[in-house]
């Protein structure tokens, strides 16, 4: 357990520093899509290898689904942001992340029962 903390450290530190040094360049728009690289994703699969092929397709299925919050953040913040200081946007939008990221576990759980 002690090594998936480390893991998660350390990879949580590698693209924080890695955002913070792209977001001071010209190639600012390259941190928009390192945010997507599947670090939390390959050890989230990495520690559940050892469930059956079924709960392991259904954690993939909840993982694509879970990009609809993530949908509605962004869309916040792109409709928010020209309009409100940008730290209420963000606060905002996350309020919205959170209702979209329990509405979407919750209607997912009902689906796949």
């Amino acid at each position: 357990m002690m090594l998936y903390y480390t893991c998660v450290g350390l990879a949580g530190a590698f693209i924080s520093v890695l955002l913070a040094m792209l977001s001071r360049t010209n190639l600012y728009l390259i941190s928009g899509i390192i945010i997507f690289f599947p670090t939390f994703t390959l050890l989230s699969l990495i520690f559940n290898n050892k469930r059956s092929a079924v709960e392991l397709g259904n954690l993939i299925q909840f993982m694509m689904v879970s990009m609809l919050p993530y949908f509605a953040f962004i869309g916040c913040m792109y409709v928010l942001s020209p309009l409100m200081n940008f730290y209420v946007a963000v606060g905002l939008s996350l309020i919205v992340w959170l209702i979209a990221a329990i509405a979407t576990y919750l209607v997912y759980n009902r689906i796949t029962g």
